[in-house]
């Protein structure tokens, strides 16, 4: 049984926060870093998006690497299969 088939794989385009740590010279960073994630879609909330990238094709499915996206930091989300 392929129970990877009952989830979506994804393509999440989504920004991010970033930090400059220690002495710098330059002004301080303008905009957040745009980041790309691909995974099993577990979760499509209204809050959140959580992703697998790695899961198992058994019956009871066991995953790892589990990532949760606030939904209001995705810019894009693509279906690449499912």
């Amino acid at each position: 049984m392929n129970t990877t088939h009952s989830y979506r794989l994804v393509l999440i385009t989504w920004l991010d926060s970033h930090q400059v740590g220690g002495w710098h010279t330059e002004g301080p960073a303008t905009k957040a870093l745009k980041c790309r994630s691909v995974g099993w879609l577990i979760h499509d909330g209204e809050e959140a998006k959580t992703i697998a990238p790695h899961m198992t094709d058994e019956e009871t499915p066991q995953r790892s690497g589990e990532m949760t996206i606030p939904t209001c930091a995705v810019v894009e989300m693509k279906v690449l299969c499912g």
